[in-house]
């Protein structure tokens, strides 16, 4: 419990307790805030009846985890130290409920930090052990990315404890209120906080609960304290201890064989959780009505929050908010601030349906609450405000300005051609002209679709750079150097790391887990050494976006098992790369074999992007490492004075590209698909490298809609009979989606 926990369930306001707090403090030299609470009721501050109830609530806080960030410096008392084992060095403390205790500490097996939680020294009874075993077992077993993994559970001389992840990030309350505190100042709240990217981390909290839900598992305690955002947008569900298993066995949770499912909690009558993120049904203690659905309650409460950004209930005592909770009361939606503007219909709705009293009125399941805002970021209708037939035809015309505006001229000549013939000819006519509408439009329509995706996936892989860049440019701002070690891509046959061996998708030796160095052969390795020493923990975050380019199934793998798929497999992401003013160069995965005399500043990807401001996509070519044609981005890494310091790269595989994003399926008549960079080049084709576009594509009604990035479709006659050309312009890259197809089999002619 944290004193943020502590002061909705006490007659003080803020000011008021934090004197308090101080004369603790001062009076008895602890920080605890489970000592304080005892003090308060020692020194007559607080009643029995007040007592109880911050118990009650402070037994929800088992995991104690409102935070996971703290300076490895902090002090750390003997007693902490000395109960860490011998297999740990401690390095501060991170947090503390009204039973665990979190320590930062450092495994020496495998030299990492990990968060090392263990029960409370005063806590040793048989039902505390049982609890806190409890947790870890249920954890453990939910195995997803949002979702903190646990390393191991111990016991020792009576002691148990568990460690875990170490999560770095803020909590999703401290986000709202970063994002509060914008808005106070008259600050932009900026793409880290506008509203789509808000609803993407309320979209990865809900895909964690639909999976415990799937294994059986009630969370019962969700609220933005236990809500973690850490680096690269992941976000973890926090605190299961109170979590309900509902389902055992081999598709449930696995307990011990003598506890039942709803031994912990949900008796009638037990209310625990924190009141103001409570269901009706939970809030009034009726175990038999509790389900998926009340987790899916407390997340339309924390939808609203994250929505609105305005607080969900006054700063008042547990019971009032206890008596809200029962009565299933919520404030309405209304923004924190005016500068937020009026709040989406579509979204107020959807909060609405989530936190029907009723459980039977709200969305059958989580996955339905996320798919409903999914649907709003793609600009549907919503399942819980579904468009009137107006409202339909008018989103579809604001998602096809363009292509409604050709259609109608289109239709409105071929009605104007066919008064000229008889009634049969008429109708023949009428009949063609609907076919041919359908046929364009789902043409168009797929068009459409395809190129957001095309969109999204290069996005994607240029945030991926410039995460890669950014970590550089941390590690080229550090001083000294550093105790990674360093692997030299020329003496990988005499020193390499343990990881370096053979790979079926490289067809090489390679080293998943670190990078390769190249010096350029006018540059003295001991002058760039300390650099490559701080670089070297680059390893890290290579290594994530490596496994993560090789899909969902492989990230829920164990490290060990993933990088073994990605030997054998491969992912999206083939090679990354920087190279360096000073001569230097980092390759991943590391590898050997470069050319003799290899100077990473005289190569084309760096000469040709040291003066770019932003990613920058090459052309497509032969790998010389032998993994085919690949497609480059590549990006200046820039000091704080916007010195050059070097050039980072990342290389997709062209199948990647061609196979997944490419090729329109499922339209009949398409010959081939193509991308044009900005100056309408060939970047990649369907086809094999080297294809040239066909001649009547240079016509000057296509060269003129292309020069000017327009979105649309021509049909063009040529020596191989008509074909319907559609451009779509890719508006983040500025490139352009080319789709090419025979008219008569489009249309069916």
């Amino acid at each position: 419990m944290t004193l943020d926990d502590l002061a909705p369930l006490v007659p003080f306001d803020p000011d008021e307790l934090r004197q308090l707090y101080q004369t603790f403090r001062t009076q008895t030299g602890s920080s605890e805030v489970v000592l304080f609470v005892d003090w308060l009721a020692d020194e007559g501050h607080i009643d029995d009846a007040i007592l109880a109830v911050i118990e009650r609530s402070a037994d929800t806080e088992l995991s104690g985890m409102e935070t996971l960030i703290t300076p490895a410096g902090t002090p750390v008392p003997r007693a902490v130290e000395a109960a860490v084992g011998d297999a740990y060095t401690s390095l501060g403390m991170v947090g503390a409920g009204a039973m665990g205790q979190v320590l930062l500490v450092r495994e020496h097996s495998l030299g990492r930090r990990v968060a090392f939680k263990r029960l409370l020294g005063g806590l040793n009874a048989t039902p505390h052990r049982e609890l806190f075993y409890r947790e870890a077992r249920i954890t453990a077993q939910l195995e997803h990315p949002g979702i903190v993994p646990i390393y191991a559970y111990e016991d020792q001389e009576g002691k148990p404890a568990y460690t875990m992840k170490l999560v770095e990030g803020v909590t999703l309350a401290e986000y709202i209120e970063a994002a509060r505190s914008r808005l106070r100042r008259g600050e932009p709240l900026g793409e880290e906080y506008q509203l789509s990217t808000r609803l993407r981390h309320f979209l990865r909290v809900c895909e964690a609960i639909d999976f415990a839900h799937s294994r059986g598992v009630l969370h019962r305690d969700l609220k933005p304290a236990n809500i973690m955002i850490g680096p690269y947008a992941k976000v973890y569900v926090m605190d299961w201890g109170i979590a309900l298993p509902t389902r055992l066995g081999d598709d449930g949770i696995r307990l011990e064989d003598d506890v039942a499912p709803t031994s912990r909690g949900g008796e009638p009558g037990s209310i625990e959780g924190t009141p103001a993120y409570m269901a009706p049904e939970h809030a009034r203690g009726q175990a038999d009505e509790m389900g998926p659905h009340s987790d899916q309650y407390s997340l339309g409460l924390i939808l609203h929050e994250m929505v609105t950004l305005a607080w969900l209930a006054p700063d008042d005592d547990a019971v009032a908010a206890l008596s809200r909770a029962m009565a299933g009361y919520r404030p309405p939606v209304r923004p924190f601030h005016a500068d937020q503007g009026r709040l989406p219909r579509e979204l107020v709705a959807v909060i609405d349906r989530a936190t029907r009293r009723s459980p039977k009125e709200r969305y059958p399941t989580v996955a339905a609450l996320a798919e409903d805002i999914r649907r709003y970021l793609d600009g549907l209708e919503v399942l819980a405000r579904p468009d009137s037939g107006l409202q339909r035809l008018a989103r579809w015309l604001s998602h096809h300005r363009q292509t409604t505006l050709m259609l109608l001229l289109g239709l409105i000549g071929l009605i104007f051609a066919s008064a000229t013939f008889s009634l049969i000819r008429e109708r023949q006519a009428r009949h063609a002209a609907a076919m041919r509408e359908a046929a364009l439009g789902a043409v168009l329509t797929a068009t459409a679709r395809q190129s957001d995706r095309i969109n999204a996936m290069f996005l994607t892989y240029e945030g991926l750079l410039r995460g890669l860049a950014a970590a550089a440019g941390q590690a080229l701002a550090l001083d000294g150097s550093s105790p990674e070690g360093v692997y030299w891509a020329a003496m990988l046959e005499e020193t390499a790391p343990a990881d370096f061996q053979w790979s079926e998708h490289y067809g090489r030796d390679v080293s998943v887990g670190w990078p390769a160095f190249v010096v350029a052969p006018d540059v003295l390795r001991a002058e760039v050494e300390p650099l490559a020493h701080r670089l070297a923990a680059l390893r890290f975050p290579l290594r994530d976006a490596l496994l993560d380019s090789a899909g969902p199934d492989v990230a829920v793998l164990s490290p060990e098992l993933a990088e073994d798929v990605v030997r054998s497999q491969g992912g999206a992401l083939v090679w990354a790369f920087i190279g360096f003013e000073e001569g230097l160069h980092l390759g991943y995965p590391g590898k050997a074999g470069y050319p003799e005399g290899y100077d990473p500043r005289k190569r084309p990807w760096y000469t040709s992007s040291k003066d770019s401001m932003r990613p920058r996509w090459g052309a497509l070519y032969e790998d010389a490492m032998g993994k085919g044609l690949l497609l480059p981005c590549t990006m200046a890494l820039r000091d704080g004075s916007g010195a050059l310091r070097g050039v980072a790269g990342v290389e997709l595989t062209f199948t990647t590209v061609a196979d997944e994003l490419l090729r329109l399926s499922g339209v009949h008549g398409v010959d081939s698909t193509w991308l044009l960079d900005e100056r309408n080049n060939v970047v990649i084709g369907e086809d094999a490298q080297g294809r040239e576009l066909p001649e009547q594509l240079s016509a000057p009604p296509l060269a003129a809609a292309l020069d000017a990035g327009r979105s649309g479709y021509l049909e063009l006659s040529g020596e191989g009979g008509e074909q319907l050309v559609i451009f779509q312009h890719l508006e983040r890259l500025g490139w352009t989606y080319l789709v090419i197809g025979d008219s008569r089999e489009i249309f069916g002619r």
